[in-house]
């Protein structure tokens, strides 16, 4: 037993100045950097794509709300589209639609999206025949005509303002 402690002292095999199972202080700073040095780019990425899907749904968003209101113009009876219109939309643009029995219900647009509506006639030149009645060229003429529909969405994205168009065109008939 003596013999055990005597060889086995702070000087032998595991002893003070024996090697120990410890890292050293330089070990330790250069596993930090290293994964310091990992991690940044981890990180990068990450940040990197929230901003790439938040823009995303940002544009399915105005997409989503310019799509309803041209399918909401095109179901209705070209009477009863507001001709002329521009500018912001606001409650009533559709009262015309809504008295006559159609549903022309718009969601409303979330914070900071606006929606602006612009209605034009364009008139296409057709080949009427000659010696018709003046009252049937000008119904023909007048169901010639397209109306050209756009729809604008506006949002601020980072203190820069965004902007998505959609363009239809529906016959006068």
């Amino acid at each position: 037993m003596w013999r055990f402690w005597r060889t086995h002292g702070r000087t032998g095999p595991r002893g003070w100045n024996a090697p120990r199972g410890a890292f050293s202080l330089l070990e330790v700073l250069i596993a930090v950097v290293v994964i310091a040095l990992a991690l940044v780019p981890i990180f990068s990425v990450m940040t990197t794509s929230h901003k790439d899907v938040r823009s995303a749904m940002e544009e399915v968003i105005a997409s989503n709300l310019a799509s309803e209101l041209l399918e909401t113009l095109q179901a209705l009876p070209a009477p009863l589209i507001p001709l002329g219109h521009a500018g912001e939309l606001q409650a009533g643009a559709f009262a015309a639609a809504e008295a006559a029995g159609y549903r022309t219900t718009l969601a409303d647009c979330p914070p900071g999206f606006t929606r602006h509506l612009f209605v034009e006639l364009l008139p296409i030149e057709s080949s009427i025949p000659a010696g018709l009645p003046r009252e049937v060229q000008e119904r023909a003429a007048s169901a010639s005509a397209v109306i050209e529909m756009r729809v604008e969405i506006r949002w601020q994205k980072q203190g820069r303002d965004r902007t998505l168009f959609l363009v239809t065109t529906k016959g006068r008939y």
